[in-house]
């Protein structure tokens, strides 16, 4: 029981993990880099005409989107060097696939500012970024794009793969390794893992290839997107409790199973958010061709 309680705290970082990266560019920001908060959305440019007696008539001219702004800190040895590495796509002034969540934007930062602190060891930033208007064929940054998804897909990978083998220890500790349902749910995270990896492969041939080549990719996407949403649903049944009915565990394997279900259910939903992301990023390139552009999420949690 002691080696069970012991390792919870592995199951609970997997669950709680640190912010999810944040893509800006070819420059990929994790930890304190990232920021706990981005403000999404904009206005709608309106043309007011005003009438005698109080009256108005109301034109709309369109979307205005807001700007995308946020602040981090570069910490370490690197802090420095990555700091600059912002500054320089800012002074380039060129188009920049910004892509965090489910979100993938085309921008150009408008400002960027960093402060060196405790002789660099720290160094704070501040950012912000226009967003530039779909359709993105125009200057969308190949390059940005090939590593916006060559990051999604490895660190997804690598959520899945930690999740089967959190699964794995916590039914050994257990001794339940041979836990039906749990077993069922890290084999079907295991075919997504492999599906998922075969699908990098594909990104990379399609890069080099015509610029239509991302849509039957985006279209097979949908099988891993219903095989994540089964593990989410199936794992979430050992770990949910309704507020009336709380959990208990009549013994240490029910505990670590639970547990283990529960590092499989953060694992999917985390890998879920890459797969929504790799989907918008294809969404994205796809535009450029087909001149539409459908990236509802894939999975949902």
């Amino acid at each position: 029981m002691s080696g069970i309680l012991g390792s919870l705290g592995g199951g609970v970082e997997l669950l709680v993990g640190s912010p999810a990266p944040l893509i800006i560019g070819d420059l990929l920001l994790q930890g304190h880099e990232v920021p706990a908060r981005i403000s999404i959305g904009g206005a709608q440019a309106v043309t007011i005409h005003r009438l005698p007696g109080g009256g108005r008539i109301i034109d709309a001219m369109g979307s205005d989107q807001g700007v995308i702004a946020w602040r981090g800190l570069f910490t370490g040895p690197d802090a420095a060097r990555r700091a600059r590495a912002l500054d320089f796509m800012r002074q380039q002034g060129s188009q920049r696939i910004v892509s965090f969540g489910d979100y993938t934007f085309n921008v150009v930062i408008v400002h960027y500012q960093y402060d060196y602190e405790n002789r660099g060891a720290v160094i704070s930033y501040r950012i912000r970024c226009e967003i530039v208007p779909d359709p993105a064929g125009n200057g969308t940054g190949a390059n940005d794009l090939a590593f916006a998804l060559q990051g999604d897909f490895s660190i997804g990978l690598d959520v899945l793969q930690t999740g089967i083998a959190s699964a794995s220890s916590f039914a050994t500790l257990g001794g339940r390794s041979g836990d039906a349902r749990l077993a069922a749910l890290a084999g079907t995270l295991g075919t997504v893992a492999a599906g998922l990896e075969a699908t990098a492969q594909a990104v990379d041939a399609a890069s080099t290839g015509p610029a239509n080549a991302y849509g039957p990719i985006q279209a097979n996407l949908g099988i891993p997107g219903l095989a994540l949403q089964a593990v989410i649903s199936g794992s979430a049944i050992g770990v949910a409790a309704s507020p009336d009915v709380p959990l208990s565990f009549a013994s240490a394997s029910a505990l670590a199973v639970a547990t283990g279900e529960a590092a499989m259910l953060a694992a999917a939903v985390r890998g879920g958010g890459h797969l929504n992301r790799i989907n918008a990023n294809l969404a994205t390139a796809n535009a450029a061709t087909a001149g539409t552009r459908v990236s509802e999420p894939l999975v949902h949690a």
